[in-house]
């Protein structure tokens, strides 16, 4: 989830290129070299491709870019999509691990769900703890930035939390249960 595809214009050498780069590791690099125009390349929802923009004599057509595992690196050729189309952008519906680094989900956990959601008011964070722990409860916004921190002691079976969300603003959020190096996350709405 930490990664962003988007156009590098060399004035210099007059050249367009794609680049990627990890936000979470500060590694970046050409994924497609040359590709003649500035758009808004974007990654399909298995991360495994990229969608871009590229200049011909026929005009502005677009093509996708098979990835590497790293997902800044290019892998095969580019190959055509659409002829005399641009500004193409992959959309996707599903949900994604907000997880961050190399932090495995919590094997400890059964079944975790918060409730109601949207909330303006206490939300309720229900889950199964498979053993009696010490983990940390965080709230982040969209940028990641923690606006919430609190350490919860879990015991085993049914635990229930409750989350004060009327100190925030309105949006989207992360909440993170940390323990160790594993992590579980859910998307937390604001209204």
């Amino acid at each position: 989830p930490y990664i962003i595809a988007f156009d590098v214009f060399d004035s210099a050498s007059n050249l367009y290129d794609v680049y990627g780069a990890n936000t979470e590791t500060g590694d970046y690099g050409p994924i497609v070299s040359n590709n003649g125009a500035l758009g808004w390349p974007s990654y399909n929802l298995s991360d495994n491709k990229i969608l871009f923009e590229s200049e011909s004599v026929s005009g502005v057509n677009l093509y996708t870019q098979g990835l590497k595992t790293s997902k800044i690196e290019p892998q095969g050729n580019e190959a055509g999509l659409l002829s005399a189309h641009q500004y193409g952008t992959y959309y996707g519906d599903g949900i994604r691990s907000l997880a961050v680094g190399t932090q495995a989900p919590l094997s400890f956990i059964n079944q975790m769900s918060v409730w109601p959601n949207p909330s303006a008011g206490v939300a309720q964070l229900r889950l199964n703890s498979k053993e009696a722990l010490t983990a940390r409860l965080e709230l982040c916004n969209m940028f990641g930035v923690s606006v919430f921190e609190k350490t919860i002691q879990l015991a085993p079976g049914e635990n229930q939390i409750g989350l004060d969300m009327q100190p925030f603003s309105a949006g989207a959020y992360v909440l993170r249960l940390i323990s160790g190096n594993q992590i579980q996350t859910l998307r937390l709405i604001r209204s």
